[in-house]
């Protein structure tokens, strides 16, 4: 058995200053630092890890032969977030492209509300559960501190509809590829439905049909009718 320990350890940086390099001297043969956030005065972070091409990552089991890492990367298919920017596509995948990217602390939309007062991330007492989950229609319960955008990492394409405690909504392209509605604080329930225009139009279109054909074979019951002198 190998005796192991975690340390943490907290760096108040002057101001003005800037990192330049990090220098670890150890006498142990297996040295695992696990990640470094560069912490800012507004609340705001940045994980160091990812001037590496790593991820936040962290060491939840180790054997001889096998390291278990959790990637804390991985975000939920529905999350809150409390900041967000309204940017052009172009600008958008700019950002999304750079490696400094958190999509835990940043929200790039094509129009609507920005947002970015307080701690960006969903909180420990914020919960976005989903109820019900099919191909057209997804219902959500989130229950949120102060205004947010939910944003659902299924693809955005045209026919998508939202309501938020059964009041209409308009969903906005999140990050380029998926949607999001802006909820305030207090609990609420999301239903998003697949409405195509297309499917809109066919069902006009065959209503109209039907409505031509019923009253052609009523007038043609009538001038059969009145030929016959009844």
């Amino acid at each position: 058995p190998v005796q192991g320990h975690v340390y943490r350890a907290t760096l108040n940086l002057p101001s003005g200053r800037s990192v330049i390099g990090l220098q670890v001297n150890a006498t142990s043969a297996d040295l695992h630092i696990e990640h470094l956030r560069l912490m800012n005065d507004d609340g705001s972070s940045m994980l160091l890890d990812y001037f590496l091409g790593a991820s936040d990552h962290s060491v939840v089991f180790r054997s001889d032969a096998t390291t278990v890492v959790e990637n804390h990367d991985a975000l939920p298919r529905a999350f809150l977030i409390h900041s967000a920017q309204v940017l052009d596509d172009a600008a958008t995948l700019a950002r999304l492209r750079d490696y400094t990217f958190d999509p835990h602390q940043a929200l790039f939309l094509d129009g609507g509300e920005a947002l970015g007062e307080g701690d960006p991330e969903q909180g420990d007492d914020e919960r976005v559960e989903q109820v019900q989950y099919e191909p057209e229609h997804i219902e959500l319960n989130v229950t949120a501190n102060r205004r947010g955008y939910v944003v659902l990492a299924d693809p955005w394409y045209p026919g998508w509809t939202a309501k938020v405690d059964g009041q209409p909504v308009e969903v906005r392209r999140a990050d380029y590829a998926f949607r999001a509605v802006l909820v305030e604080a207090g609990q609420h329930k999301i239903e998003f439905d697949f409405a195509p225009t297309y499917f809109r139009w066919g069902a006009g279109i065959s209503i109209g049909t039907l409505i031509l054909l019923l009253g052609r074979a009523g007038w043609r019951s009538r001038a059969k009718t009145d030929s016959k002198g009844w």
